[in-house]
């Protein structure tokens, strides 16, 4: 029997009826390849990758727990820590400020107050609607 492989697909050929006649070939699914063992030198980079002092967004961004683009629209917070320089585009933010940052984020106002945003919205919306009547 004569095996070719194409694009995840076995091809399966008898040789007693002749290689290559087309109507003799059976098409198998190709079995997805077992995963192998863990490589301990992959394992090590990504150890020290998420122990790296300084981050990319991506990875700060992971250690708030938010999304890249959400880290980006918090970058200009007072609370948020400043990134490290080094060209315009090439920005990273250190993991011991960034988890000491998390520690003075802005908590959930207890329930029953209002943004001032929001109130002094409110109220400007109530006196239009007063002027208007």
């Amino acid at each position: 029997m004569h095996e070719t492989t194409l694009s995840g697909v076995i091809l399966r050929q008898s040789s007693s009826t002749g290689a290559g006649s087309p109507d003799t070939a059976q098409q198998t699914p190709a079995s997805p390849p077992a995963p192998g063992p863990i490589n301990p030198a992959r394992l090590a980079a990504a150890e020290r990758k998420s122990a790296a002092a300084l981050l990319g967004a991506k990875d700060a961004a992971a250690v708030l727990g938010i999304g890249e683009r959400a880290f980006h629209m918090l970058r200009d917070q007072p609370w948020m820590p400043k990134p490290v320089t080094f060209g315009p585009r090439l920005l990273r933010w250190s993991r011991a400020e960034l988890e000491a940052a998390v520690a003075s984020m802005p908590r959930a106002a207890a329930k029953g107050t209002e943004h001032p945003n929001l109130a002094a919205a409110r109220r400007r919306k109530i006196e239009a609607l007063k002027g208007a009547a």
